[in-house]
This record gives structure tokens, C-alpha cells and sequence, in this order.
């Protein structure tokens, strides 16, 4: 077998240009998995890789010799150097895989969840596996949203993604959104324990540091805060959800 052992091959340069690039995730059309867990998620879902990326080690691996056994598709072999330069990962696993950059599809879900210009990938990731986990699996991506397919954004959500209708868009969602809208806030609003959460509901999250924008808060037909501690600072934004999620599905199921 070839094995790239060289940082100036022109294939590993490409595979890192996938893994650092949302332009290049788009225009090719692909993602880069890292790790066993996600090749398995993908596989779960009904999916296979476009290929399979590993080292002479990993093969040997009892989970990955399993994945290759699943998985009869073309196989690139790095050298122990280049896969820990690739991977992301504190301790690489030895195999990654491309695979298709997945389409918007429909699903039936009740609710929807909004994510307004959430920045870090690490908390997007941490969202979308929240929504697939309360049962959320309509989302929506406004502008200004990390690109969900980052390496450190699928990480975070641990296979969510396969589960999930993501939907970037830049659509007023004013005009489309067929669901009543519900914000959380400080001012104006009332107890999550004591708000009507009886759906279907479409929850928008924002932005790390200046939380959701203020044309959307306007927008919104409920604004709920999470009762807190006096004093104490307010939330990350992927655990404010899941309060709110699972205490929506708490009461009224999926």
C-alpha cells in the first residue's frame, strides 16, 4: 500500500484545506469525519463514506478493522506524523472519513430550533446534539452562524448531525416561519416554570455575547427567562437551552 508520509503531498494539503475551510466544505461538497464514534454515526444513519482515511495501526484496531468490514469503500493511508497533524483530536483515533456534505431533508418534528449567529463551533455542536436529544430536530442557521460541518462543531455533537434538517438560510423568517417564535431574555419576560410552552414552539438561541438580536426579540410571541441566583452571571448558551428544551419536553413530551 501507499502510505503519504510527506506535509507537501498534495492530497494531505487538501485534506487539511477540507478540514480548516467551510468555502471548501461547500464547494466540494464534503465533510471530514474524525474518529470512530462519527464514522459509526455516519453509518447508523444510513450513510457511507466517500473514503476512508487511516493508518497501518488503526487497522488493527478491533472498532476500526469492524468500520472497514462496513465500509467497502476507497482507503487512504497516512503516516502515524501526518494523522496526528490531521486530526484535531488530543489523541488521534487513526481514521477519519469524507463523506457527502448532507442536504436539508424533511422531517417531522413539532418544534424547531433557531440559531442566531452562534459563533464558537464547539457550542453549536453542543446545541445541535441537545435539540436531536429533546427531540428538536428542525433547525434553522441564520447568517453569521459558524458553519455547522467544522470539524470542532461535529465533535461537539457527536452524531447529532445525521439526525437533524438543518437549514442555513438568510430567508426573513418573519415570512415563513410556520410556528410561533420563543426568545429568551432578561427584560420583559416570564419565568420558563410559569410560561405556557404548549407548541408548536420555534426557540431561537443567541449569540454568545449579545444573545438574540433585537428584530427577533420584537418578533417573538413568548420571552421566557431562566430564574437564577441574584448575582450570578447568566448562562452559556447551549445549557440555557437545554433547560428550556427538556423542560418544554418535561410537560408536553416530544
Amino acid at each position: 500500500m501507499d502510505v503519504i508520509s510527506s506535509a507537501r503531498n498534495p492530497i494531505f494539503r487538501a485534506l487539511c484545506q477540507l478540514r480548516d475551510e467551510a468555502r471548501e466544505r461547500r464547494l466540494t461538497g464534503s465533510i471530514l469525519l474524525d474518529g470512530a464514534h462519527l464514522v459509526q454515526s455516519l453509518l447508523h444513519s444510513g450513510h457511507m463514506p466517500r473514503q476512508l482515511i487511516l493508518t497501518e495501526t488503526a487497522a488493527q484496531h478491533p472498532e476500526v478493522a469492524d468500520l472497514l468490514l462496513q465500509c467497502p469503500v476507497p482507503r487512504l493511508w497516512l503516516s502515524q506524523a501526518r494523522m496526528s497533524q490531521l486530526s484535531e483530536l488530543n489523541t488521534p483515533q487513526g481514521i477519519l472519513a469524507i463523506a457527502a456534505r448532507p442536504t436539508p431533508r424533511q422531517v417531522a418534528s413539532k418544534h424547531a430550533a433557531i440559531m442566531d449567529r452562534i459563533q464558537d463551533p464547539g457550542n453549536l455542536g453542543t446545541l445541535l446534539r441537545t435539540c436531536a436529544a429533546a427531540g428538536v430536530t428542525e433547525i434553522y442557521l441564520l447568517p453569521g452562524t459558524t458553519d455547522p460541518y467544522a470539524p470542532r462543531c461535529l465533535r461537539a455533537a457527536m452524531g447529532a448531525h445525521f439526525h437533524l434538517a438543518l437549514h442555513e438560510t438568510s430567508a426573513d423568517l418573519k415570512d415563513w416561519l410556520p410556528r410561533r417564535m420563543a426568545v429568551t431574555v432578561l427584560e420583559d419576560s416570564t419565568s420558563l416554570y410559569e410560561a405556557d410552552l404548549e407548541g408548536p414552539w420555534a426557540w431561537v438561541f443567541g449569540n454568545e455575547g449579545q444573545g438574540v438580536a433585537p428584530k427577533l426579540q420584537a418578533w417573538a410571541n413568548l420571552r421566557v427567562h431562566i430564574p437564577m441566583v441574584e448575582g450570578t452571571e447568566s448562562l452559556n448558551v447551549a445549557a440555557a437551552a437545554a433547560i428550556c428544551l427538556f423542560e418544554q419536553r418535561r410537560r408536553y413530551g416530544a
